[in-house]
């Protein structure tokens, strides 16, 4: 193999390693946007009032599980609703119990 091929090689590698880094990094900030969206009308440690059930997520962040969010006040689950939409997380799974 060429010098040519394997630098163009070892570019490539190293551009999936940033374009999964990157893609890490974008989606820990949605969280940790949503977490700041969720305090802003609940308050600092909203997940503690009731107890809601929280667990890291596959991106590193605290989140409510399906069934902590289901059992929070009406109040908590609007709001969840709301900054998971503005923080493009919808459609994102929420982590098992």
């Amino acid at each position: 193999m060429s010098l040519r091929v394997i630098s163009a090689m070892a570019v490539l590698l190293a551009g999936n390693d940033v374009i999964a880094a990157t893609t890490e990094e974008i989606m820990r900030s949605r969280y940790l946007r949503y977490s700041f969206c969720m305090s802003e009308e609940l308050g600092q440690q909203w997940w503690s009032q009731p107890r809601i059930d929280m667990r890291i997520n596959r991106w590193g962040v605290s989140e409510p599980t399906e069934q902590g969010i289901a059992a929070a006040s009406r109040q908590a689950r609007a709001r969840d609703e709301l900054c998971r939409s503005r923080n493009d997380l919808a459609d994102q799974p929420r982590p098992a119990p």
